[in-house]
């Protein structure tokens, strides 16, 4: 049993009106299953000479999708091909061909782009859904289970994942753990025939026949169109009904002669439709007729949710970052603030930068599901503005070299027995926001990475460290796990791929120093947001008197912590229901309301320290200080403000 996911991507509506005219109408033929229109209009929209290249790959991307739909499969590895040349890290290009090659039985292939698209997007859990229905046709069934419980993780309401592992575990005789990931399934969805009717396969293989023959009477109710459940329900109840096949012969009958009337091959919702549907594989057996509640005219008409971090703000500065998260069951596609798109990420997270005059201002939030639903939702910002002085006396230039800044968010962990955080990757982007646009980071020199695995921590190191001049300033932002280990005196980050029975993949602190020491910058600031990180680095706070052009002339290798030995709560927050970080909220708030065209990192954290260590419930203590044997010279790190 197979579920294929196509990952749908949003293009930007704000170009010509024809360019709008063709990409909306071509969602529309894709939504209504009219792919020949929607092919018309993607390449009506790929022709044109001016089109923004986001728009440009959002076009090739769903015209591929409509090639697959129809089985041209070679086309549409073309266009995602095309998708893949304009932008090479986007995930959902590889993820899709992979789907296209596979349907051409290329599956070398595909498992390559499936496993790209992992390494480029880690929480993608179509991605480790798509993988694992490789794993499963190869006979590979514990690399397939692994996967699903990924996609799992990564998505606590992913049916089609449940659905993919319960037949595994079906077929495997394991029937208590397919009859819980069935319950799950039926729990998120219970007008799911399918699911009724392999929770009964698995309650008539523990013998528990009266509660089989209900299960697949459910079925038959909701779905009659189905042969397997009406013969199912019959063999049950029959007094001299034949003895029930083990689901290991269900499953090889299932594979040998493709779908027949009396197949047993579990299957899910597929998130796409699927034009293809009439020569279904041997493995993906349940009719369009299953569930008619997924027609067109039952489709979403619910509008998303809309939640902002604060809804009424009190600002000192022109310019102001709204962020929130759209949330909706069909998918967000568009957020607006104040007639402008903001960055959208899968999740809904959204954020847009603002100007905002003296005085009161009202925020205009909209947001778009896929089926066009709108939502809308405005907020109150006071920007408060002091009397303007006749005359300020005149601060001298910093000379300085250039900013770069790698920030580093790990959450989801690959481990089942690694616990998932809640904040980090919003709290990094919160911080790339600042730095970008009220101090002189500039965009091309600031690099986010979410969820990095240990490779792709120590990589990025690494060529920071070949970037860097000795004139420029360095921040490293690291939010994530981390331990200490007293036998050796140790600390440790934890990447995304750590195991905890296992420090192959930890990074060790005396590496990052090692690292810190060979990026030859001026001066370098590591900020880590992470448990027992305190004592990781052997630093004392050391403060001198000196202007602050000396200041940043001496080199400094300096590390501000979020605690000491302790360990650092993943806390609620009052005005939001999602987790954050008390440490990187105060840091974050004290670099926006920050007044001076100069600030020292030392001055930073005499602002934030208090207000952090007031606010934690486990009485959090950040720390300053020096890294040793780091190339620290004694000088400071100078934020300056554009």
């Amino acid at each position: 049993m197979i579920l294929r996911n196509l990952i749908l991507v949003v293009g930007l509506f704000y170009c010509e009106s024809l360019v709008a005219d063709c990409f909306r109408d071509g969602r529309k033929a894709i939504e209504y299953r009219d792919f020949d229109a929607a092919i018309e209009h993607f390449t009506a929209c790929i022709d044109q000479r001016h089109l923004p290249e986001g728009k440009r790959v959002s076009s090739f991307i769903y015209r591929g999708i409509s090639y697959h739909e129809q089985g041209r499969d070679t086309l549409a590895i073309q266009d995602y091909t095309s998708a893949i040349k304009l932008n090479r890290d986007y995930a959902v290009a590889y993820n899709n061909r992979g789907i296209a090659y596979k349907s051409q039985g290329k599956l070398d292939l595909a498992i390559q782009d499936y496993t790209k698209a992992i390494r480029l997007d880690p929480s993608s859990a179509k991605a480790y859904n798509n993988r694992g229905n490789y794993y499963q046709e190869s006979g590979e069934e514990d690399l397939a289970i692994q996967d699903y419980s990924r996609a799992i993780k990564r998505d606590k309401k992913y049916v089609d994942a449940y659905m993919n592992r319960g037949w595994i575990y079906l077929s495997q005789g394991r029937n208590d753990l397919a009859i819980q990931d069935y319950n799950r399934v039926i729990d998120l969805d219970p007008q799911y025939a399918a699911a009724h009717f392999h929770r009964g396969m698995g309650y008539e293989g523990k013998g528990q026949i009266e509660t089989a023959r209900r299960d697949y009477g459910r079925a038959g109710e909701l779905d009659p169109t189905d042969d397997r459940f009406r013969e199912a329900l019959a063999r049950v109840t029959s007094t001299t009904g034949q003895p029930a096949p083990t689901t290991r012969q269900s499953s090889a009958t299932a594979r040998q002669d493709g779908p027949t009337a009396r197949q047993t091959t579990p299957t899910a919702r597929q998130s796409t439709p699927t034009a293809r549907q009439s020569t279904p594989t041997a493995r993906q057996s349940t009719p369009t007729t299953q569930r008619p509640r997924r027609s067109v005219a039952a489709r979403d008409t619910i509008p998303p949710q809309i939640n902002v971090q604060r809804d009424e703000s009190v600002i000192s500065r022109s310019r102001h970052t709204v962020i929130g998260q759209a949330t909706d069951a069909s998918g967000v596609g568009i957020v607006e603030v104040n007639g402008k798109e903001a960055q959208l990420d899968e999740h809904g997270n959204f954020s847009a930068s603002i100007i905002l005059k003296p005085g009161s201002n009202n925020v205009e939030i909209v947001a778009y599901d896929i089926y066009d639903n709108q939502a809308s939702k405005v907020i109150s910002i006071r920007r408060e503005v002091g009397r303007v002085a006749a005359a300020q006396p005149v601060i001298k230039a910093v000379r300085t070299g250039d900013y770069h800044a790698l920030l580093l968010a790990v959450e989801d962990y690959q481990h089942p027995d690694m616990h998932d955080l809640s904040h980090p990757i919003k709290d990094a982007s919160m911080v790339s926001s600042v730095l970008q646009e009220q101090y002189t980071f500039e965009r091309e020199n600031i690099t986010l990475l979410k969820n990095p695995d240990q490779r792709q921590i120590v990589g990025a190191l690494n060529r920071l460290s070949k970037q860097v001049s000795e004139s420029d300033s360095v921040l490293i932002f690291y939010a994530g796990h981390g331990d200490w280990d007293e036998q050796f005196g140790q600390g440790y980050w934890l990447p995304s791929d750590a195991d905890p029975d296992s420090k192959v993949a930890w990074i060790y602190n005396s590496t990052v120093r090692d690292y810190i020491n060979g990026i030859k910058s001026k001066n370098t600031l590591l900020v880590s947001d992470a448990c027992f990180i305190g004592g990781a680095f052997d630093v004392t706070s050391l403060t001198k008197e000196a202007t602050t052009q000396e200041l940043y002339d001496v080199p400094t290798r300096k590390a501000m912590t979020s605690g000491t030995l302790s360990g650092v709560p993943d806390t609620p927050s009052s005005s939001s229901a999602a987790p954050r970080s008390i440490f990187t909220e105060y840091l974050v708030k004290r670099l926006e309301t920050n007044p001076d065209k100069y600030l020292s990192s030392e001055t930073l954290f005499a602002r934030l320290s208090n207000a952090v260590t007031t606010n934690s419930s486990m009485d959090q203590t950040p720390q300053i200080g020096r890294i040793r044997e780091a190339g620290d010279e004694g000088g400071d790190f100078i934020f300056v403000r554009r």
